[in-house]
Protein backbone atom coordinates (compact mmCIF):
# COMPACT_ATOMS: atom_id res chain seq x y z
CA UNK A 1 0.00 0.00 0.00
CA UNK A 2 1.13 3.77 -0.89
CA UNK A 3 -0.21 7.21 -0.39
CA UNK A 4 0.21 9.95 -2.56
CA UNK A 5 2.49 12.79 -0.86
CA UNK A 6 2.88 15.76 -2.65
CA UNK A 7 2.86 14.14 -6.02
CA UNK A 8 5.46 11.42 -4.77
CA UNK A 9 3.98 7.78 -3.85
CA UNK A 10 5.09 6.68 -0.31
CA UNK A 11 4.93 3.20 1.39
CA UNK A 12 2.24 3.04 4.48
CA UNK A 13 3.32 2.21 7.56
CA UNK A 14 1.57 0.37 10.53
CA UNK A 15 0.33 3.20 12.93
CA UNK A 16 -2.14 2.72 15.85
CA UNK A 17 -4.91 4.17 13.44
CA UNK A 18 -4.19 2.56 9.92
CA UNK A 19 -3.20 -0.79 9.75
CA UNK A 20 -2.25 -2.40 6.13
CA UNK A 21 -3.17 -6.49 5.69
CA UNK A 22 -2.76 -7.54 2.71
CA UNK A 23 -5.29 -6.47 0.33
CA UNK A 24 -7.12 -4.56 3.04
CA UNK A 25 -6.66 -1.39 4.31
CA UNK A 26 -7.81 -0.28 7.92
CA UNK A 27 -8.02 3.10 8.61
CA UNK A 28 -9.60 3.61 12.34
CA UNK A 29 -11.13 7.01 13.56
CA UNK A 30 -10.77 8.66 9.93
CA UNK A 31 -9.88 12.67 9.78
CA UNK A 32 -9.34 14.92 7.22
CA UNK A 33 -6.30 14.47 6.83
CA UNK A 34 -6.57 11.14 5.73
CA UNK A 35 -8.42 12.39 2.39
CA UNK A 36 -6.17 11.75 -0.94
CA UNK A 37 -5.44 9.02 -3.17
CA UNK A 38 -4.19 5.55 -1.72
CA UNK A 39 -2.51 3.49 -4.01
CA UNK A 40 -2.84 -0.80 -3.76
CA UNK A 41 0.26 -2.71 -5.61
CA UNK A 42 -0.28 -6.16 -6.01
CA UNK A 43 3.14 -7.63 -7.59
CA UNK A 44 4.58 -11.13 -8.50
CA UNK A 45 7.45 -12.52 -10.37
CA UNK A 46 5.55 -11.72 -13.79
CA UNK A 47 5.02 -8.29 -12.84
CA UNK A 48 2.66 -6.08 -11.20
CA UNK A 49 -0.83 -4.42 -10.95
CA UNK A 50 -1.94 -0.65 -9.44
CA UNK A 51 -4.98 0.21 -8.30
CA UNK A 52 -6.01 3.94 -7.34
CA UNK A 53 -8.48 4.82 -4.87
CA UNK A 54 -9.60 8.35 -3.91
CA UNK A 55 -10.74 8.86 -0.24
CA UNK A 56 -12.84 12.13 0.61
CA UNK A 57 -13.63 12.90 3.80
CA UNK A 58 -16.44 15.45 5.20
CA UNK A 59 -16.59 16.78 8.42
CA UNK A 60 -18.08 19.85 9.82
CA UNK A 61 -15.82 23.36 8.81
CA UNK A 62 -14.38 25.12 11.64
CA UNK A 63 -11.69 28.29 11.38
CA UNK A 64 -9.36 29.59 13.54
CA UNK A 65 -7.64 32.68 13.22
CA UNK A 66 -3.80 33.11 15.22
CA UNK A 67 -3.07 35.00 16.59
CA UNK A 68 -6.06 36.24 17.72
CA UNK A 69 -4.87 39.85 18.71
CA UNK A 70 -2.08 41.56 17.14
CA UNK A 71 -0.24 44.61 18.76
CA UNK A 72 1.90 45.97 15.52
CA UNK A 73 4.46 48.95 15.82
CA UNK A 74 3.19 51.77 12.36
CA UNK A 75 5.07 50.53 9.65
CA UNK A 76 5.75 46.89 10.46
CA UNK A 77 4.13 43.50 8.86
CA UNK A 78 1.27 41.82 10.20
CA UNK A 79 0.25 38.01 9.44
CA UNK A 80 -3.13 36.12 9.88
CA UNK A 81 -3.04 32.78 9.46
CA UNK A 82 -6.68 31.14 8.96
CA UNK A 83 -6.67 27.25 10.24
CA UNK A 84 -9.24 25.58 8.95
CA UNK A 85 -10.74 21.80 9.88
CA UNK A 86 -13.66 19.86 8.53
CA UNK A 87 -14.31 18.60 4.53
CA UNK A 88 -14.51 19.59 2.02
CA UNK A 89 -13.32 23.09 2.11
CA UNK A 90 -14.60 25.24 -1.06
CA UNK A 91 -13.52 29.06 -0.31
CA UNK A 92 -12.12 30.92 1.90
CA UNK A 93 -12.38 34.12 1.94
CA UNK A 94 -11.23 37.01 4.21
CA UNK A 95 -13.15 40.43 5.61
CA UNK A 96 -11.33 43.56 7.00
CA UNK A 97 -13.65 45.66 9.50
CA UNK A 98 -16.56 43.52 7.39
CA UNK A 99 -15.13 45.32 3.79
CA UNK A 100 -13.81 42.33 1.77
CA UNK A 101 -10.54 41.53 0.88
CA UNK A 102 -10.37 39.82 -2.54
CA UNK A 103 -7.96 38.40 -4.20
CA UNK A 104 -7.39 39.96 -7.87
CA UNK A 105 -3.73 38.95 -9.14
CA UNK A 106 -0.17 37.04 -7.84
CA UNK A 107 -1.93 37.11 -4.26
CA UNK A 108 -2.86 41.28 -4.20
CA UNK A 109 -6.02 42.14 -2.42
CA UNK A 110 -8.79 44.81 -3.51
CA UNK A 111 -7.80 46.24 -0.14
CA UNK A 112 -4.26 47.32 -1.78
CA UNK A 113 -0.57 46.19 -2.52
CA UNK A 114 0.02 46.07 0.99
CA UNK A 115 -2.44 43.47 2.01
CA UNK A 116 -1.42 40.38 0.00
CA UNK A 117 -2.69 36.32 0.09
CA UNK A 118 0.34 34.68 0.74
CA UNK A 119 -2.11 31.49 0.12
CA UNK A 120 -6.01 31.42 0.41
CA UNK A 121 -4.90 31.14 4.42
CA UNK A 122 -2.46 33.40 5.18
CA UNK A 123 -3.18 37.14 4.91
CA UNK A 124 -0.11 39.49 5.06
CA UNK A 125 -0.06 43.19 6.42
CA UNK A 126 2.98 45.17 5.51
CA UNK A 127 3.65 49.20 6.40
CA UNK A 128 0.88 48.40 9.26
CA UNK A 129 -1.19 52.08 9.45
CA UNK A 130 -3.90 53.89 11.11
CA UNK A 131 -6.57 52.07 7.99
CA UNK A 132 -5.57 48.68 8.84
CA UNK A 133 -6.47 47.96 12.83
CA UNK A 134 -9.37 46.66 13.29
CA UNK A 135 -11.45 42.86 13.30
CA UNK A 136 -10.51 40.47 10.59
CA UNK A 137 -12.52 37.53 9.23
CA UNK A 138 -11.87 34.42 7.56
CA UNK A 139 -14.64 32.84 6.06
CA UNK A 140 -14.99 28.97 4.92
CA UNK A 141 -17.73 27.29 3.15
CA UNK A 142 -18.55 24.75 1.25
CA UNK A 143 -22.25 23.79 -0.43
CA UNK A 144 -23.16 22.69 3.02
CA UNK A 145 -21.78 24.88 5.62
CA UNK A 146 -20.13 27.97 6.95
CA UNK A 147 -17.63 29.10 9.69
CA UNK A 148 -15.69 31.59 10.40
CA UNK A 149 -12.94 32.72 12.65
CA UNK A 150 -11.65 36.40 13.53
CA UNK A 151 -8.62 38.19 14.60
CA UNK A 152 -8.07 41.85 15.82
CA UNK A 153 -5.19 43.95 14.45
CA UNK A 154 -4.14 47.44 16.95
CA UNK A 155 -1.60 49.63 16.58
CA UNK A 156 1.62 49.75 18.52
CA UNK A 157 3.41 52.54 18.38
CA UNK A 158 2.84 54.69 15.78
CA UNK A 159 4.91 57.67 14.06
CA UNK A 160 3.00 61.27 14.80
CA UNK A 161 0.19 62.34 11.86
CA UNK A 162 -0.91 65.56 11.89
CA UNK A 163 -4.57 65.98 12.06
CA UNK A 164 -5.25 70.09 12.08
CA UNK A 165 -2.79 72.71 11.51
CA UNK A 166 -2.59 76.61 11.27
CA UNK A 167 -2.81 78.82 8.14
CA UNK A 168 -0.89 82.03 6.63
CA UNK A 169 -2.36 85.06 8.72
CA UNK A 170 -2.25 89.03 8.17
CA UNK A 171 -3.07 90.66 11.43
CA UNK A 172 -2.93 94.28 12.80
CA UNK A 173 -0.74 95.20 16.23
CA UNK A 174 -2.63 94.55 18.95
CA UNK A 175 -4.84 91.79 17.56
CA UNK A 176 -4.89 88.24 19.35
CA UNK A 177 -3.99 85.11 17.49
CA UNK A 178 -4.25 81.58 18.77
CA UNK A 179 -1.93 79.06 16.57
CA UNK A 180 -3.29 75.44 16.81
CA UNK A 181 -1.94 71.94 15.95
CA UNK A 182 -3.29 68.22 16.50
CA UNK A 183 -1.54 65.11 15.65
CA UNK A 184 -1.77 61.48 16.44
CA UNK A 185 0.78 58.62 17.58
CA UNK A 186 1.43 56.01 19.87
CA UNK A 187 3.46 57.32 22.54
CA UNK A 188 1.65 60.20 22.39
CA UNK A 189 3.51 63.30 20.65
CA UNK A 190 5.25 65.99 22.30
CA UNK A 191 4.82 69.48 20.80
CA UNK A 192 7.94 71.40 19.53
CA UNK A 193 7.28 75.37 18.61
CA UNK A 194 10.20 76.96 16.53
CA UNK A 195 9.97 80.82 15.14
CA UNK A 196 12.32 81.48 11.91
CA UNK A 197 13.80 78.40 13.03
CA UNK A 198 14.37 79.40 16.83
CA UNK A 199 12.89 77.14 19.60
CA UNK A 200 10.06 79.65 21.30
CA UNK A 201 9.09 79.17 24.53
CA UNK A 202 7.38 81.20 26.88
CA UNK A 203 10.68 81.88 28.51
CA UNK A 204 11.95 83.10 25.25
CA UNK A 205 9.59 85.62 24.25
CA UNK A 206 7.82 86.64 27.61
CA UNK A 207 4.80 86.85 29.09
CA UNK A 208 2.73 88.02 26.12
CA UNK A 209 3.06 83.96 24.75
CA UNK A 210 1.25 80.99 26.07
CA UNK A 211 2.21 77.38 25.23
CA UNK A 212 0.44 74.48 25.74
CA UNK A 213 -1.23 70.98 25.05
CA UNK A 214 -3.40 68.68 25.81
CA UNK A 215 -4.91 65.06 24.94
CA UNK A 216 -8.64 65.33 23.67
CA UNK A 217 -11.61 62.56 24.39
CA UNK A 218 -10.65 61.11 20.77
CA UNK A 219 -6.91 61.02 21.78
CA UNK A 220 -5.43 63.46 19.58
CA UNK A 221 -2.81 65.83 21.24
CA UNK A 222 -3.72 69.23 20.68
CA UNK A 223 -0.74 72.22 20.64
CA UNK A 224 -1.76 76.17 20.70
CA UNK A 225 0.35 79.06 20.95
CA UNK A 226 -1.72 82.21 21.75
CA UNK A 227 -0.72 85.52 21.99
CA UNK A 228 -3.12 88.61 23.57
CA UNK A 229 -1.50 91.08 21.60
CA UNK A 230 0.38 90.64 18.64
CA UNK A 231 3.66 93.21 18.00
CA UNK A 232 5.46 93.86 14.46
CA UNK A 233 8.04 91.92 15.93
CA UNK A 234 5.72 88.83 16.83
CA UNK A 235 5.72 88.01 12.96
CA UNK A 236 7.91 85.61 11.05
CA UNK A 237 7.70 81.61 10.47
CA UNK A 238 6.16 79.46 12.53
CA UNK A 239 6.46 75.81 13.10
CA UNK A 240 4.67 73.28 14.84
CA UNK A 241 6.78 69.64 15.11
CA UNK A 242 5.18 66.60 16.76
CA UNK A 243 7.78 63.91 18.09
CA UNK A 244 7.91 61.02 19.68
CA UNK A 245 10.49 57.81 19.59
CA UNK A 246 9.60 56.54 16.14
CA UNK A 247 9.90 60.10 14.40
CA UNK A 248 8.39 63.55 13.89
CA UNK A 249 6.05 65.60 11.36
CA UNK A 250 5.96 69.35 11.28
CA UNK A 251 3.95 72.06 9.25
CA UNK A 252 5.09 75.54 9.29
CA UNK A 253 3.31 78.83 7.98
CA UNK A 254 4.05 82.44 8.16
CA UNK A 255 2.28 85.53 10.76
CA UNK A 256 2.19 88.56 8.81
CA UNK A 257 1.85 91.58 11.10
CA UNK A 258 1.28 95.30 9.65
CA UNK A 259 4.69 97.37 10.54
CA UNK A 260 8.22 98.74 9.74
CA UNK A 261 10.40 95.60 8.17
CA UNK A 262 12.11 94.38 11.46
CA UNK A 263 14.95 91.62 11.69
CA UNK A 264 15.36 89.34 14.47
CA UNK A 265 18.82 87.83 15.70
CA UNK A 266 19.16 84.21 14.62
CA UNK A 267 21.55 81.44 15.54
CA UNK A 268 24.07 79.68 13.74
CA UNK A 269 22.72 77.14 10.93
CA UNK A 270 23.88 73.64 10.85
CA UNK A 271 23.60 71.37 7.99
CA UNK A 272 25.06 68.18 6.74
CA UNK A 273 27.55 67.72 4.12
CA UNK A 274 25.46 66.19 0.73
CA UNK A 275 22.35 67.03 2.19
CA UNK A 276 19.95 69.81 1.63
CA UNK A 277 19.48 72.66 3.78
CA UNK A 278 17.08 75.92 3.68
CA UNK A 279 17.65 79.27 5.83
CA UNK A 280 14.56 81.02 6.64
CA UNK A 281 15.22 84.55 6.75
CA UNK A 282 13.75 86.00 9.90
CA UNK A 283 11.98 88.83 9.26
CA UNK A 284 9.09 90.97 10.56
CA UNK A 285 6.96 93.50 9.41
CA UNK A 286 4.24 93.50 6.08
CA UNK A 287 3.64 94.39 3.43
CA UNK A 288 7.28 93.60 1.65
CA UNK A 289 8.28 94.71 -1.79
CA UNK A 290 11.02 92.03 -2.06
CA UNK A 291 13.65 90.00 -0.58
CA UNK A 292 17.19 89.02 -1.42
CA UNK A 293 20.36 86.88 -0.51
CA UNK A 294 24.17 87.75 -0.47
CA UNK A 295 27.35 86.08 -0.04
CA UNK A 296 30.41 87.96 0.18
CA UNK A 297 28.69 91.24 -1.21
CA UNK A 298 27.37 89.89 -4.07
CA UNK A 299 23.40 88.41 -5.04
CA UNK A 300 23.60 84.93 -5.00
CA UNK A 301 21.99 83.84 -7.81
CA UNK A 302 19.15 81.42 -8.76
CA UNK A 303 20.75 78.18 -10.11
CA UNK A 304 20.36 74.19 -9.95
CA UNK A 305 21.50 73.88 -6.49
CA UNK A 306 20.58 77.37 -4.94
CA UNK A 307 16.41 78.19 -5.20
CA UNK A 308 14.37 80.39 -3.64
CA UNK A 309 10.85 79.28 -1.75
CA UNK A 310 7.76 80.45 -0.82
CA UNK A 311 8.70 83.34 2.06
CA UNK A 312 11.87 84.03 0.25
CA UNK A 313 13.86 80.98 2.20
CA UNK A 314 16.84 79.66 0.71
CA UNK A 315 17.66 76.15 -0.32
CA UNK A 316 20.93 74.37 -0.90
CA UNK A 317 21.51 71.87 -2.56
CA UNK A 318 23.93 68.66 -1.99
CA UNK A 319 25.63 71.28 0.65
CA UNK A 320 29.56 71.26 0.10
CA UNK A 321 31.88 72.68 2.63
CA UNK A 322 34.27 73.66 0.78
CA UNK A 323 31.79 76.28 -1.20
CA UNK A 324 29.08 76.82 0.94
CA UNK A 325 30.35 77.15 4.51
CA UNK A 326 30.02 80.53 5.86
CA UNK A 327 28.28 83.82 5.97
CA UNK A 328 24.80 84.76 4.30
CA UNK A 329 22.93 87.95 4.42
CA UNK A 330 19.35 88.35 3.90
CA UNK A 331 17.72 91.45 2.90
CA UNK A 332 14.19 92.98 2.87
CA UNK A 333 12.76 95.82 1.57
CA UNK A 334 9.40 97.23 2.63
CA UNK A 335 6.61 98.89 0.19
CA UNK A 336 8.32 102.02 1.38
CA UNK A 337 11.57 101.76 0.69
CA UNK A 338 12.97 100.62 4.03
CA UNK A 339 15.28 98.02 4.62
CA UNK A 340 16.05 95.44 6.90
CA UNK A 341 19.20 93.08 6.95
CA UNK A 342 20.79 89.99 8.81
CA UNK A 343 23.67 88.43 9.07
CA UNK A 344 22.82 84.46 8.94
CA UNK A 345 26.64 81.85 9.37
CA UNK A 346 25.55 78.54 7.98
CA UNK A 347 28.62 75.98 9.44
CA UNK A 348 28.54 72.57 7.38
CA UNK A 349 29.60 69.37 9.68
CA UNK A 350 30.62 66.15 7.65
CA UNK A 351 29.11 62.97 8.63
CA UNK A 352 30.93 59.37 8.94
CA UNK A 353 32.01 57.82 5.75
CA UNK A 354 32.04 53.98 7.05
CA UNK A 355 34.16 51.56 4.63
CA UNK A 356 32.19 48.39 4.22
CA UNK A 357 33.98 45.33 6.46
CA UNK A 358 33.31 41.43 5.85
CA UNK A 359 34.27 37.99 7.92
CA UNK A 360 36.23 35.27 6.35
CA UNK A 361 34.39 33.37 4.21
CA UNK A 362 36.29 30.03 5.51
CA UNK A 363 36.05 30.61 9.57
CA UNK A 364 35.31 26.90 11.87
CA UNK A 365 35.08 26.44 15.08
CA UNK A 366 38.44 26.93 16.96
CA UNK A 367 39.54 29.87 14.40
CA UNK A 368 40.89 33.04 15.12
CA UNK A 369 39.37 36.58 13.81
CA UNK A 370 39.68 40.29 13.46
CA UNK A 371 37.07 42.41 11.87
CA UNK A 372 38.04 46.17 11.26
CA UNK A 373 35.32 49.20 11.19
CA UNK A 374 37.05 52.00 9.97
CA UNK A 375 35.90 55.79 9.09
CA UNK A 376 37.52 57.06 5.60
CA UNK A 377 36.42 60.50 5.96
CA UNK A 378 33.61 62.39 8.87
CA UNK A 379 33.80 65.25 11.41
CA UNK A 380 35.79 63.97 14.62
CA UNK A 381 34.98 63.64 17.45
CA UNK A 382 34.01 59.92 16.51
CA UNK A 383 32.00 57.40 18.72
CA UNK A 384 31.88 53.70 18.20
CA UNK A 385 29.08 50.91 19.26
CA UNK A 386 29.33 47.40 17.72
CA UNK A 387 25.75 45.21 17.99
CA UNK A 388 25.62 41.55 17.79
CA UNK A 389 21.85 40.54 16.02
CA UNK A 390 20.66 44.12 16.57
CA UNK A 391 21.80 44.20 20.62
CA UNK A 392 24.85 44.80 22.51
CA UNK A 393 27.81 42.25 22.50
CA UNK A 394 26.88 40.04 25.02
CA UNK A 395 29.95 39.47 27.44
CA UNK A 396 29.47 35.69 27.46
CA UNK A 397 30.89 35.50 23.75
CA UNK A 398 34.38 37.49 25.61
CA UNK A 399 34.51 39.19 21.68
CA UNK A 400 37.66 41.76 22.45
CA UNK A 401 36.46 45.77 21.37
CA UNK A 402 39.52 47.81 20.17
CA UNK A 403 39.78 51.34 19.59
CA UNK A 404 42.41 53.33 17.37
CA UNK A 405 43.26 56.94 16.19
CA UNK A 406 39.79 57.84 16.78
CA UNK A 407 38.67 56.57 13.52
CA UNK A 408 38.79 52.77 13.50
CA UNK A 409 37.69 50.28 15.79
CA UNK A 410 37.51 46.46 15.70
CA UNK A 411 36.96 43.24 16.51
CA UNK A 412 39.12 40.31 18.26
CA UNK A 413 38.02 36.50 18.42
CA UNK A 414 40.15 34.58 19.96
CA UNK A 415 38.47 31.58 19.33
CA UNK A 416 35.65 31.62 17.59
CA UNK A 417 32.25 28.60 18.24
CA UNK A 418 29.43 28.58 16.77
CA UNK A 419 27.51 30.24 19.35
CA UNK A 420 29.52 33.49 17.47
CA UNK A 421 27.44 33.45 14.15
CA UNK A 422 25.04 36.48 13.62
CA UNK A 423 25.06 39.66 12.27
CA UNK A 424 27.34 42.22 13.48
CA UNK A 425 26.68 46.22 13.36
CA UNK A 426 29.30 48.88 13.62
CA UNK A 427 27.49 52.28 14.30
CA UNK A 428 29.25 55.54 14.16
CA UNK A 429 28.37 58.58 15.28
CA UNK A 430 29.61 62.50 15.04
CA UNK A 431 27.58 65.39 14.82
CA UNK A 432 26.42 65.22 11.94
CA UNK A 433 24.86 61.67 11.45
CA UNK A 434 24.98 58.08 12.53
CA UNK A 435 26.02 55.52 10.18
CA UNK A 436 25.88 51.96 10.42
CA UNK A 437 27.09 48.73 8.06
CA UNK A 438 26.05 44.97 8.86
CA UNK A 439 28.47 41.95 7.91
CA UNK A 440 27.61 38.24 8.33
CA UNK A 441 29.77 36.22 10.55
CA UNK A 442 28.90 32.04 9.66
CA UNK A 443 31.23 30.23 11.75
CA UNK A 444 31.61 26.48 10.03
CA UNK A 445 30.89 23.62 12.43
CA UNK A 446 31.67 19.62 11.96
CA UNK A 447 28.79 17.43 12.00
CA UNK A 448 28.20 16.13 15.70
CA UNK A 449 25.80 13.38 16.58
CA UNK A 450 21.83 14.40 17.53
CA UNK A 451 21.22 10.95 17.41
CA UNK A 452 24.45 8.22 16.42
CA UNK A 453 22.65 4.77 14.91
CA UNK A 454 22.84 1.65 17.13
CA UNK A 455 22.15 -2.07 16.13
CA UNK A 456 18.76 -3.64 15.58
CA UNK A 457 17.47 -6.29 15.55
CA UNK A 458 13.33 -6.78 14.30
CA UNK A 459 11.11 -9.52 13.21
CA UNK A 460 10.33 -10.38 10.10
CA UNK A 461 7.48 -8.98 8.18
CA UNK A 462 7.35 -5.83 10.21
CA UNK A 463 8.59 -2.10 9.66
CA UNK A 464 11.98 -1.05 10.56
CA UNK A 465 13.48 2.82 11.33
CA UNK A 466 17.15 3.08 12.25
CA UNK A 467 17.70 6.93 13.32
CA UNK A 468 20.50 8.66 12.31
CA UNK A 469 20.87 12.43 13.06
CA UNK A 470 23.17 14.93 12.99
CA UNK A 471 24.07 18.46 13.34
CA UNK A 472 26.58 21.20 11.65
CA UNK A 473 27.16 24.53 9.73
CA UNK A 474 26.42 23.33 6.90
CA UNK A 475 23.72 21.10 7.69
CA UNK A 476 25.23 17.49 7.52
CA UNK A 477 24.27 15.11 4.30
CA UNK A 478 23.25 12.10 5.61
CA UNK A 479 24.26 8.95 3.46
CA UNK A 480 23.69 5.10 4.12
CA UNK A 481 25.44 2.26 2.24
CA UNK A 482 25.73 -1.56 2.78
CA UNK A 483 28.95 -3.91 3.37
CA UNK A 484 29.06 -7.73 3.17
CA UNK A 485 30.41 -7.37 7.36
CA UNK A 486 31.76 -6.01 10.08
CA UNK A 487 34.69 -5.75 9.13
CA UNK A 488 34.42 -5.16 5.88
CA UNK A 489 36.00 -1.84 3.77
CA UNK A 490 34.03 -1.88 0.83
CA UNK A 491 30.10 -0.44 1.43
CA UNK A 492 27.62 0.63 -1.44
CA UNK A 493 24.57 3.05 -1.59
CA UNK A 494 21.70 1.95 -0.50
CA UNK A 495 19.28 1.48 -3.68
CA UNK A 496 15.74 2.97 -3.04
CA UNK A 497 13.79 2.27 -6.28
CA UNK A 498 11.98 -0.69 -5.13
CA UNK A 499 9.75 1.68 -2.54
CA UNK A 500 10.19 -0.47 0.48
CA UNK A 501 13.97 1.18 1.90
CA UNK A 502 13.30 5.60 2.23
CA UNK A 503 15.44 7.83 3.21
CA UNK A 504 13.57 10.59 5.56
CA UNK A 505 14.64 13.95 5.62
CA UNK A 506 16.10 13.99 9.07
CA UNK A 507 18.65 10.86 7.85
CA UNK A 508 16.72 7.95 9.41
CA UNK A 509 16.38 5.00 7.39
CA UNK A 510 13.02 3.41 7.24
CA UNK A 511 12.59 -0.19 5.69
CA UNK A 512 9.15 -1.95 5.27
CA UNK A 513 8.55 -5.43 4.95
CA UNK A 514 11.59 -6.49 6.63
CA UNK A 515 13.12 -10.03 5.47
CA UNK A 516 15.93 -12.20 5.95
CA UNK A 517 17.48 -10.53 2.29
CA UNK A 518 17.84 -6.82 4.76
CA UNK A 519 19.95 -8.87 7.44
CA UNK A 520 23.83 -7.34 7.00
CA UNK A 521 25.89 -4.53 8.03
CA UNK A 522 24.97 -0.84 7.39
CA UNK A 523 27.22 2.28 7.20
CA UNK A 524 25.69 5.73 8.17
CA UNK A 525 27.72 8.37 7.05
CA UNK A 526 27.16 12.55 7.94
CA UNK A 527 29.27 15.20 5.90
CA UNK A 528 29.44 18.79 5.19
CA UNK A 529 32.89 19.40 3.88
CA UNK A 530 34.23 20.72 7.19
CA UNK A 531 36.23 17.97 9.02
CA UNK A 532 36.38 14.09 7.89
CA UNK A 533 32.58 14.08 9.04
CA UNK A 534 31.20 11.54 11.30
CA UNK A 535 30.31 7.52 9.87
CA UNK A 536 29.23 4.46 12.22
CA UNK A 537 28.19 0.77 11.17
CA UNK A 538 25.63 -1.46 12.51
CA UNK A 539 24.27 -4.54 12.21
CA UNK A 540 20.35 -5.56 11.52
CA UNK A 541 19.15 -8.70 12.74
CA UNK A 542 16.10 -10.76 11.44
CA UNK A 543 14.06 -12.89 13.09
Amino acid sequence: WFRDSMGQLRPVTQTMRVTPSQDVLHIRHVSPEDGGRWVCRVSNQFGEQRLETQLTVTAQLSAHVQPQLQVVNSGDSATFNCSVTGSPIDSVHWLRNAESVAPISDGETSAGSRVRLLSQQVLHVSGVTRSDRGMYQCFVRNDRETAQGSAELRLGDTIPELQSTFIEQVLRPTSPVSLHCSATGSPPPQFSWFLDGEVLTAATVGHRYAIGQYVDQAGDVISHVNITSVRVQDGGLYTCKASNSLGSVSHAARLNIYGDMWMATTSPIHAVAGHDITIHCPYSGYPISGITWERRGQELPVDLRRTRGEGGSLTIGRVDPAVDAGSYTCTVRGNTGELARREIQLTVNNPPVMEPFFFPSSLQEGSRAQVTCSISSGDLPISFTWLKDGQPLPDSLQIEQKKGGGFFTFLVFNQVTSRHSGSYTCVASNSAANVNYTAQLLVKVAPQWVIEPHDVATLAGGSLVVHCQAQGFPQPQITWMRGQDRMSSEFQPLDYADGRTVLTPNGSLVIQSVGPKDEGYYLCRATNGIGAGLSKMVSLSVN
